[in-house]
């Protein structure tokens, strides 16, 4: 085959038919196929004597010597969008010295270790007496999730004296039936108000346990506050870094950056929150997942990061009230 391409001399093997057949062969692997090569019928007589008919294609089943691997796989992964940020190293640099944003490791930034970071209210809690209950707090095991007992169990506490939200709060009627999460259903006896804020100050429930759970229209968490000790936690709630999902060519960061983009909110964990550690995904009841950032201790605050923020955050209610998790 050399001496022919260096004389133009057109190759004997030309034929379509035994062709097909070495292909065959040489794509099963066979010793036949070994000694065959594919050529591509070009030019026999070309003037650059490269382009003379040139293999494109043999049989190789040695190993590569470098890195000892036949063959290689070629993988296909998912990729993944942004919007509203900023993926400039130079960009995020200069909000980092400016001080918008804590640091590189903030949860509002797209680098690995800000994707990795990404409760209920405290002066905003009503305290509620519940009658019909044993007069001595006790405590029980209940499932963490009613439908995946994989999960485990926690405990709740249970006494006459409990608080609730303010938000569910307002929304009782008197006499109307609802349903204490983890405990059973009540008839809200009686509602007590400020009449110069208009907030719900005291509740009287009265147990409603033969009551069918299926049937109340409103589902509330509560905790009591005798046989536990509350803990404080902190939820945050992020917005996007960027007024625009992606910037052009002219727009000066200054001009399309959000700068009000954190939102805390004070609240209150039962005794369960004790047990997490720091990276731990959770679901607060009726508030979503959240991932643990710093856990409570003794004077210090659990954190807790949303990481997934709702498409639109009501800047009037963030940041104000007390909220319960759990």
């Amino acid at each position: 085959m050399k001496n022919q391409r260096w004389d133009g001399i057109p190759s004997q093997r030309r034929d379509l038919s035994p062709a097909l057949a070495h292909l065959e062969e040489m794509k099963k692997g066979t010793p036949e196929g070994l000694r065959w090569c594919i050529r591509a019928r070009i030019s026999f007589d070309d003037k650059i004597k490269a382009l003379r008919d040139p293999v494109i294609y043999r049989c190789n089943p040695a190993t590569y010597h470098r890195i000892d691997l036949r063959s290689v796989k070629v993988w296909n992964f998912a990729r993944m969008n942004f919007i509203r940020t900023l993926l400039s190293k130079r960009k995020l640099t200069k909000l980092v010295e400016s001080g918008v944003v804590w640091g590189w490791d903030d949860p509002r930034f797209p680098t690995i270790r800000g994707i990795r970071r990404r409760a209920i209210e405290n002066e905003d809690i009503v305290k509620a007496t519940v009658t019909g209950c044993p007069a001595t707090p006790y405590m029980e095991k209940r499932q963490k999730h009613v439908k995946n007992t994989a999960l485990g169990e926690k405990v709740v506490a249970f006494s006459s004296s409990i608080v609730l939200e303010q938000v569910d709060a307002k929304s009782f009627k008197q006499d109307e039936e609802i349903t204490l999460m983890n405990w059973g259903n009540a008839i809200v006896r009686k509602i007590s108000t400020d009449d110069a804020t208009g907030k719900v100050t005291h509740l009287e429930l009265e147990l409603h346990m033969a009551g069918d759970v299926k049937k109340t229209e409103k589902k509330v968490i509560w905790f009591s506050t005798e046989g536990q000790t509350l803990l404080p936690v902190e939820l945050v709630d992020f917005d996007y870094l960027l007024k625009k999902d992606s910037l052009s060519e002219d727009d000066i960061i200054e001009g399309v950056l959000n700068f009000h983009t954190e939102f805390r909110v004070s609240g209150l964990a039962d005794c369960n929150i004790s047990e997490v550690n720091v990276g731990d995904i959770l679901q607060f009841d009726r508030k979503g997942f959240y991932r643990v950032d710093q856990v409570p201790a003794p004077g210090v605050p659990g954190v807790f990061f949303n990481p997934h923020r709702k498409a639109k955050v009501d800047t009037k209610d963030m940041g104000h009230g007390t909220a319960l998790c759990g």
